[in-house]
């Protein structure tokens, strides 16, 4: 490397003077999982929580932010972008105006993205169409929206999103 370490191969750990009882998956790095959601309401904050929790683990960090809160910034080191949509007009909600007029520039290829109703109906239909100029790989599928929505519906779609993202990062290598 440039600092005069040998550069080590990928999939290949580096040997440790010191044997760790922490052993490092060099082939599944941490997944970074960005949810993001509008309206800007408790009850809509409270579903991106219950999100955030279906999808944490060991190897999956998760950042939670209204989406007239977020940025790019937000964006560029993640994976996976979750989105909770809970307007059903057809265009994009406008707190999502600015995210998606800056995505629009960007080539988000090799990224995964998801989306979670936050009420009784699926209101994705508007986003999704906003991104399909930045190549994100879209999940179709959807958690059961309103109160018909439990922890273990999220936790299961959270699986299927996670194999998905999977998916398109081996596409990706």
């Amino acid at each position: 490397g440039m600092d005069g370490r040998p550069i080590v191969a990928r999939g290949e750990a580096p040997r440790l003077p010191f044997t760790s009882r922490w052993t490092v998956d060099t082939m599944s790095p941490m997944q970074q999982v960005f949810v993001t959601y509008a309206p800007e309401t408790a009850d809509a904050r409270r579903v991106a929580d219950e999100v955030k929790a279906a999808f944490e683990g060991p190897d999956t960090v998760v950042a939670v932010k209204p989406a007239s809160q977020s940025s790019i910034l937000d964006l560029e080191p993640v994976d996976l972008v979750v989105f909770g949509v809970g307007r059903t007009d057809p265009d994009v909600p406008p707190e999502y105006a600015e995210l998606v007029r800056v995505f629009q520039g960007c080539n988000l290829a090799g990224r995964a993205a998801a989306f979670f109703p936050l009420g009784a109906a699926r209101a994705s239909a508007g986003l999704r169409r906003a991104l399909k100029p930045t190549e994100i790989s879209v999940l179709d599928e959807e958690p059961v929206a309103g109160e018909k929505a439990g922890r273990p519906d999220l936790r299961e779609w959270a699986l299927v999103v996670k194999e998905f993202l999977k998916g398109v990062r081996d596409g990706r290598r």
